[in-house]
């Protein structure tokens, strides 16, 4: 049995505080990675975003006080892929989590706020977690702590987080018609920003349509 803890970061206590609050129309998502360098801790992160959003995130990032370096490794469509190497005191923040029994499951951030969510073997480390980032004045705030159920092997190739967003804008009503609940409304439910939000359900019903519907001589291109 493990235990997932979810919670808010104030930019200023962590991350990119002198960029995301400058930058609006972007969401910054770290890719899962294995890395065993205290160096290169979550080297890679995706910036979705308004391509106002996107140039003025690459012409402030390169200045912030919590980055050593960043370079653009590829762009897609609305995105850019980053390879960054933290400063010290941030490295040291990402460390503790792992130093306290714990895995960073997911890092994501708009404007003025992280969201973490972490996978942890026992309470006790959740709570050397919290006393940790409140003596760095992170501002951390938890927001949810529950058991993580084993789940069956995902069929339709969705992440838990895409699963989720699916699932609630469903429940809520997202898609009856008219509509009976906004995309804010289920952001603010699921404690991510609505860029977030927006994000998983493009992602989630693009591959529940490729492992559902989509058939391989019908591509064009996927």
């Amino acid at each position: 049995m493990t235990i997932i803890a979810e919670f808010n970061v104030s930019v200023d206590g962590f991350a990119l505080p002198e960029t995301l609050p400058a930058v609006t129309g972007v969401t910054l998502e770290f890719q899962r990675n294995v890395t065993h360098s205290q160096e290169w801790v979550m080297p890679f992160f995706i910036v979705d975003g308004t391509d106002d959003g996107l140039t003025d995130f690459k012409e402030r990032i390169g200045d912030d006080q919590t980055v050593e370096e960043a370079m653009v490794v590829n762009e897609f469509d609305g995105a850019l892929l980053y390879q960054v190497q933290w400063s010290e005191d941030i490295r040291d923040m990402i460390n503790a989590i792992f130093d306290r029994a714990g895995t960073l499951v997911e890092a994501v951030a708009a404007q003025e706020m992280w969201h973490l969510k972490a996978r942890f073997g026992q309470h006790d480390s959740i709570s050397k977690l919290s006393s940790y980032f409140e003596k760095a004045s992170s501002n951390l705030q938890l927001k949810r702590i529950y058991v993580e159920r084993e789940l069956r092997q995902q069929e339709y190739n969705v992440t838990p987080e895409q699963r989720e967003a699916l699932i609630t804008a469903l429940k809520r009503g997202y898609y009856a018609v008219p509509r009976e609940a906004k995309q804010k409304e289920i952001a603010a439910e699921l404690g991510i920003s609505e860029n977030a939000l927006s994000e998983r359900l493009r992602r989630g019903t693009t591959r529940l349509v490729k492992s559902t519907l989509w058939v391989e001589n019908e591509s064009n291109g996927f």
